[in-house]
């Protein structure tokens, strides 16, 4: 087996605007950290398998698409499966003109820079000596954002450390929404999964990948939050950005050192692609139009007045998602389903969209891999995708337009995915 890595700096110009709060109102100023795109190959004979984490919100369908056209150009002859990623932070760019205009060059700069990410760990692997892995755990620093007293978080910091001729690769996994910063920081930045990539390339002698998981409703417990006001993110601050960051990659160094050896790894893959029926929009064009109109007179009303304008500003938001997905309307989304096994106790399960804590917890529980992570933000984004018990307690995570797919579309993947890796599992025996 070979493993290859690389990073590549996707950074975009000051003055862009930044993706995740629909409060900012105006560019961004400065970069306080650069944002990059990481990538790991794993090389077994024939069978090749590539996953990119990228400094950004969400990696939509045609994005991912895009970047594929790139990598197959380049590699040619090469049979390589990959899947690419968001870390799902909310102070990187707008790449899809959801808070600004769109901007084409900087959408397919990013797009052929994840790409090169890709390449070259193709190109950089080398014989791989072990490779280990691990669970820890860390449940102080998130908080279930729509139920902060009772709500279930996935406290697991999952660690697969590959150990190289030369510089090795720790990839972890954890569950949390990189919303340290609120939507009054703009200055660009990868928010504490950026932080936890520095602490264990610093502590370490390895290079460092961080997957997101399934955190749709899961926010950072960060000193200053205020459980009253879980959704409100004003008072992170830089600190608190490598508080949250230190800690996790205080974890992962931790597993990374206490991890197990896998005696034979051996890399099986499967790929899914599943249809979801999406729900029936509850306007149409032109009262979407006229509600738009309305909030807009009622936004500038308000900050005429001298008033912050955050109710209608949010309204205001929503009917502009509206009619985008009105205008994009399908009766059915793709999800793309990358799944990367290396032994018969470890799996990696890559999913599309914005997946509750429940989803992830349900494919973590029924899976035949005793080590299963799941990576959401992958490879497609169509919203939040709720488990069909989460509708009762309402909320914009189970509402049009922020969730377009069926009652029912959580528990329909994770049967599926249930059902390939236990194929998968059989291939072990």
């Amino acid at each position: 087996m070979k493993i290859g890595f690389a990073k590549v700096d996707i950074t975009p110009p000051i003055g862009v605007y930044l993706a995740g709060y629909f409060q900012r109102d105006r560019p961004s100023i400065g970069v306080h950290d650069p944002l990059y795109s990481r990538a790991i190959a794993i090389v077994d004979g024939e069978k090749v398998f590539a996953a990119a984490s990228v400094d950004v919100l969400g990696i939509s369908l045609d994005l991912f698409r895009l970047v594929e056209k790139y990598v197959r150009e380049l590699l040619g002859d090469v049979g390589i499966e990959f899947s690419v990623s968001a870390i799902h932070t909310h102070s990187g760019p707008d790449l899809y003109g959801m808070y600004a205009d769109f901007d084409e060059v900087l959408y397919e700069l990013t797009a052929r820079r994840i790409a090169s990410s890709i390449i070259l760990a193709y190109r950089n692997a080398e014989d791989c000596t072990g490779v280990f892995h691990g669970i820890g755990e860390v449940g102080e620093v998130a908080v279930n954002r729509r139920d902060p007293i009772r709500g279930i978080v996935d406290p697991r910091v999952h660690v697969v450390k590959f150990e190289c001729s030369s510089a090795g690769v720790v990839l972890s996994n954890y569950s949390c929404h990189a919303v340290v910063l609120g939507h009054n920081n703009f200055m660009i930045s990868a928010d504490y999964p950026g932080a936890l990539n520095s602490f264990v390339d610093r502590a370490s002698n390895y290079n460092s990948i961080f997957f997101n998981g399934a955190c749709g409703d899961i926010n950072p417990f960060t000193p200053n939050t205020d459980l009253s006001r879980v959704y409100d993110r004003s008072a992170g601050t830089f600190g608190d950005v490598e508080w949250m960051g230190t800690i996790l990659g205080c974890e992962v160094v931790k597993q990374a050192a206490l991890a197990r050896k896998i005696a034979y790894p051996r890399l099986e893959l499967k790929s899914l692609e599943l249809k979801l029926k999406t729900v029936k929009p509850p306007y149409s064009l032109s009262e979407i139009d006229e509600l738009l109109s309305r909030a807009e007179e009622e936004y500038f009303r308000a900050i005429s007045r001298g008033e912050s304008g955050f109710e209608e500003r949010w309204r205001l938001f929503t009917y502009m998602v509206a009619r985008h997905q009105l205008e994009n309307y399908v009766d059915e989304v793709t999800a793309l389903i990358k799944i990367a096994c290396l032994s018969r106790d470890l799996a990696m399960v890559f999913v599309p969209s914005e997946v509750l804590v429940r989803v992830g917890l349900m494919i973590k529980e029924r899976s035949p891999f005793r080590n299963t992570l799941v990576i959401a933000y992958s490879n497609g984004y169509f919203g939040y995708m709720p488990t069909a018990e989460e509708y009762e307690l309402g909320g914009y995570e189970v509402s049009f337009p922020y969730s377009i797919v069926e009652r029912g579309s959580a528990e329909y993947m994770v049967n599926k995915v249930v059902d390939a890796l236990s194929e998968l599992k059989s291939q072990y025996s």
